[in-house]
């Protein structure tokens, strides 16, 4: 047997009231998960794109051959995979 939560509210239009604030929040959240939405990835990309958004260009080229050179590095051998990991945090 199903049973059904019961409501201390004996007004038949605010029950009507919040099974229709219920049923309209429903059609919302159903019509905006049929919606097609954009790609994160695009928009972080054009954000990104735009000028010094990372920052200066030289700070930010600076940072990158570090994290290059550490990869390079594990790659031959010269290195272990903690001592890359821990070059990436310590930037």
């Amino acid at each position: 047997m199903i049973s059904f939560a019961t409501s201390s509210v004996t007004d038949d239009e605010e029950d009507r009231r919040d099974i229709a604030g219920l049923l309209g929040g429903f059609v919302s959240f159903a019509r905006w998960m049929t919606e097609e939405k954009p790609s994160s990835l695009p928009l972080g990309l054009e954000l990104a794109l735009q000028p010094n958004y990372l920052g200066s260009p030289k700070v930010v080229s600076g940072i990158l051959q570090t994290v290059i050179v550490a990869a390079l590095a594990f790659v031959k051998r010269e290195t272990s995979f903690d001592s890359v990991w821990n070059t990436v945090w310590d930037l």
